[in-house]
């Protein structure tokens, strides 16, 4: 009778409570004593709004990939933001006040990964969000096949006049002009072609002049 003596709740886990404001309060059989305890969000960075969240890139172009970083939580704290695409990384130190908000942005090389589909994720310690980046392969240069002459093979009177056709296509991606040129013995003539990637045309050179040759 008339003691006293501390008692001490220790190592209380506010985890359970969640962030928000509470009344703690410890009691025994005849009395009671209250405070009130505050438990705050810790440093929380959510990602959103990523950029591009689906696109179609060159291989070996740069493409800009950036998304909005939000510290969700009530204190300022600092984070890694990484954007990771197939096997490359690419990180950034971030230090944001609680409720502050910033764009992460980042310039990827796509040389780096070659032509396929990929996804592409800018994350935190909390939080990411994620899309889809497909890199086509490099554009060929124009390249011009030549096939089906005609006649592919004749006997003429000399001094006839003949035409003499072939069917050319780009087999390249490219659009390109070349020059073609028909030549027998001494003849030589020319002309200039332009073909948009895979496109294919007939060429003819009209009166040709047996009796040049």
């Amino acid at each position: 009778g008339g003691a006293n003596t501390t008692v001490t709740f220790a190592d209380v886990d506010t985890g359970a409570l969640g962030p928000g404001t509470y009344t703690h309060e410890i009691a025994s059989a005849n009395d009671s004593a209250s405070g009130t305890l505050t438990v705050q969000q810790p440093p929380t960075f959510a990602v959103s709004n990523l950029q591009p969240a689906s696109a179609t890139v060159t291989n070996g172009t740069s493409v800009d990939i950036s998304a909005t970083v939000a510290n969700t939580g009530d204190q300022q704290g600092t984070q890694t933001v990484t954007l990771s695409v197939g096997s490359v990384r690419q990180t950034e130190s971030l230090t944001l006040a609680a409720g502050a908000n910033t764009t992460a942005a980042f310039s990827l090389a796509t040389g780096a990964l070659g032509p396929g589909s990929y996804t592409h994720e800018i994350g935190t310690a909390n939080d990411s969000a994620s899309g889809t980046l497909t890199v086509d392969p490099e554009p060929t240069a124009a390249t011009f096949l030549v096939t089906n002459i005609q006649p592919a093979d004749a006997a003429v009177v000399n001094g006839t006049e003949l035409d003499i056709s072939a069917d050319v296509r780009n087999v390249g991606d490219l659009q390109g002009t070349q020059t073609l040129t028909l030549s027998a013995g001494a003849l030589a003539r020319t002309q200039n072609v332009t073909l948009a990637g895979g496109a294919n045309t007939t060429v003819t050179f009209a009166d040709v002049d047996t009796g040049a040759l």
